[in-house]
């Protein structure tokens, strides 16, 4: 299968800084993807599960315009629900749907050195993995039917049902990330990020975010800040690790259910599971909270006709300027409401809510 898709430019996020306007950029890389899932970027290639979970995909990070194709397809019983990589080899855990029974499952491998890759079939499990992260040569993964947390050692040779050792239970996973060794886990049924030392000898999760989360399906990190994919919140936050008490920082809000985030350098990659795109950010664009003097936007911006008001908590008056600063367009704004643009032309003009809040707008 080879799909062709083109780049989309959004501005995102407009905020207010000590009197300058700064924009976020998103970057949609690929779009019209066939239920993009999970995904993992090995080198310059970013692979993503897909077509209802019975799919490997790759596309070029690279390239301008990213083809799309498949690696792999699971046999007829199995779906593939976690991605991980080490060396030359792509780990995938797979359900098999026929067992019904135990719900088992497996562990399997492919060498993506290799042009027409063979599925190797590493770990049997009872029941079916979902999640995957491997950290120096242990492979962790997740088994929902029991909400826990288990690792095996790669370099011990697997023939059939091996040892698979307990890191902890009581805990969904929506994504794994390391810092050292500890493991921060996105639990999108407890709408909350935990974490476990994975060399204690007896871990247990500790909670690090605990309010103000809905369904979060992914994390990553960047030094000591965690980012994180709070997917029903369409929205992606970041919080500083090393604070006692982190706060919530929105790095990019007004998406379409955001997950399964990674970095490869200063990008941030992510799944808009709602819309079917892979789509990126550059962090050097994000503001931090001592920086942002007001949180209210207007999305979208630029526009061709519409803008809406995101985080306007009473109604304001508002007034259109031109660079001269003639007022071109004035009125009454509410929470939820929508400003019409249809007569102005196209160009860059600034939009004062109230008495202080004075954002820029572009009419395309």
């Amino acid at each position: 299968m080879i799909l062709k898709v083109k780049p989309l430019h959004i501005l995102l996020t407009v905020l207010l800084l000590n009197g300058k306007i700064i924009s976020a950029q998103v970057l949609d890389v690929v779009t019209n993807l066939d239920t993009p899932e999970k995904m993992v970027i090995v080198g310059d290639m970013l692979y993503f599960t897909g077509a209802d979970d019975t799919k490997i995909f790759k596309f070029d990070i690279t390239e301008t315009n990213p083809v799309v194709t498949t690696v792999v397809t699971a046999v007829s019983s199995n779906t593939i629900l976690g991605l991980a990589h080490k060396d030359s080899f792509l780990f995938f855990s797979q359900k098999d749907v026929t067992d019904i029974a135990s719900g088992g499952g497996n562990i399997s491998k492919i060498d993506i050195t290799v042009s027409v890759p063979t599925i190797t079939n590493e770990i049997n499990t009872f029941f079916y993995p979902a999640d995957l992260i491997i950290h120096g040569d242990n492979l962790y993964m997740e088994f929902p039917e029991q909400n826990k947390v288990s690792w095996v050692d790669l370099t011990t040779t697997h023939s059939a049902f091996v040892t698979i050792h307990e890191l902890g239970a009581g805990v969904s996973v929506g994504g794994f990330a390391f810092k050292g060794n500890e493991l921060y886990i996105a639990d999108p049924e407890a709408d909350k990020i935990v974490k476990i030392d994975v060399t204690a000898v007896d871990p247990g999760f500790v909670d690090v975010l605990n309010t103000g989360l809905s369904n979060p399906k992914g994390v990553a990190f960047k030094d000591d800040e965690l980012y994180i994919a709070d997917t029903d919140n369409d929205r992606i936050i970041k919080i500083d690790v090393t604070d006692a008490t982190p706060e919530k920082t929105d790095v990019l809000i007004g998406l379409s259910k955001p997950q399964s985030i990674l970095f490869k350098g200063d990008d941030l990659y992510f799944i808009q599971k709602e819309t079917n795109r892979v789509s990126k950010f550059n962090i050097t664009n994000t503001l931090t909270k001592k920086d942002v003097k007001y949180k209210t936007i207007c999305y979208p911006n630029p526009t061709s006709n519409n803008i809406k008001i995101i985080g306007l908590k009473k109604t304001e008056p508002y007034k259109i300027y031109d660079l001269l600063g003639h007022i071109l367009q004035m009125g009454i704004v509410k929470k939820d409401d929508k400003i019409n643009l249809q007569n102005l032309t196209k160009g860059l003009y600034l939009l004062k809510l109230g008495k202080k809040k004075t954002i820029k707008l572009i009419k395309e």
